[in-house]
């Protein structure tokens, strides 16, 4: 994965708008809480234009939700395996991986180890494609049966 042109990355928000945004709100809808602090860095290793227009290439963001848990989100323009977007949840009951599958873009440092046998994602559209199909195929449905949206208010102004 490369990261975009300079031209729309001046605009863009920088990383965490870009690439990001959504998974704070999973954060926030998976644990059913508020954010209530966040402490993020970022550094550019990458192509220095991405500096000179104020943005970074690598981030990590701790967040403290308001019951005291932490989570965190971190992002990158640069992935030579392609577009990687994972959740992991690791609690008292087990852990929780989404967004694993044939065509993630990671290998195990485990010897003999076939995963991911798929060809990786490149793109960010590529790798949600079916996300998004169905994201719409639920838009559509909801119109059409002039049903009431499942999205509680609160989370649709946030």
């Amino acid at each position: 994965m490369t990261p975009p042109p300079v031209e729309f990355l001046a605009t863009s928000g920088g990383l965490f708008r870009d690439c990001s945004v959504h998974d704070f709100d999973i954060l926030r809808w998976l644990t059913g809480r508020e954010i209530v602090e966040v402490y993020a860095k970022g550094s550019n290793n990458g192509d220095p234009a991405i500096g000179a227009v104020g943005d970074v290439d690598t981030a990590l963001a701790v967040v403290t939700f308001d019951d005291g848990t932490l989570g965190s989100v971190g992002a990158s323009r640069y992935n030579g395996a392609g577009h990687d977007v994972r959740l992991e949840i690791q609690g008292s009951k087990g852990s929780l991986m989404v967004g694993l599958d044939e065509n993630t873009a990671m290998a195990s440092a485990e010897a003999g180890v076939p995963f991911p046998s798929g060809n990786q994602h490149k793109t960010f559209a590529e790798r949600f494609d079916q996300a998004y199909r169905s994201e719409m195929a639920a838009f559509a449905e909801l119109i059409l049966e002039h049903g009431p949206t499942p999205a509680p208010l609160r989370t649709r102004w946030r």
